[in-house]
């Protein structure tokens, strides 16, 4: 198992409770977390720094979180982006894979189901990192 603490996570989501509970979660794990509550405060967080891994709203406000998604990958190729919802459906959630996410989670999810993912991405990124140099 990897230690997560080292990512940075986005949290793209216009309700704060969820924003809140997510974040709370995920710092549970050792995660730093930021957060943005619309889509022109996400585009401005990936703009100005780096991040692992983003949650990414589907409906965010007035925004498909879905069109952001291709614009946030842009910036940054190497961000894994989970798609939430709680308009759970399958045709959203091959759009989602589709457009470049990494994965797609109906709401409500617990925190069993975020710990999973979590780990899952950082042991893929500990996967894809060069091996050290052995001289």
């Amino acid at each position: 198992m990897t230690d997560p603490s080292s990512l940075e996570v986005l949290l793209i989501d216009d309700e704060k409770n969820i924003r809140t509970i997510l974040g709370i979660c995920l710092e549970g794990l050792g995660c730093r977390v930021s957060w943005a509550a619309t889509a022109e405060a996400a585009r401005t967080a990936v703009a100005s720094r780096s991040f692992d891994l983003a949650f990414l709203d589907l409906r965010l406000g007035e925004t498909n979180g879905l069109d952001l998604l291709p614009g946030l990958l842009a910036q940054q190729p190497a961000l894994a982006v989970v798609v939430v919802s709680a308009h759970a459906a399958l045709d959203a959630a091959v759009d989602a894979i589709q457009r470049g996410a990494v994965d797609y989670l109906p709401k409500p999810f617990t925190p069993a189901q975020i710990r999973y993912v979590v780990l899952h991405l950082d042991e893929r990124r500990q996967a894809m990192r060069p091996p050290a140099d052995l001289d």
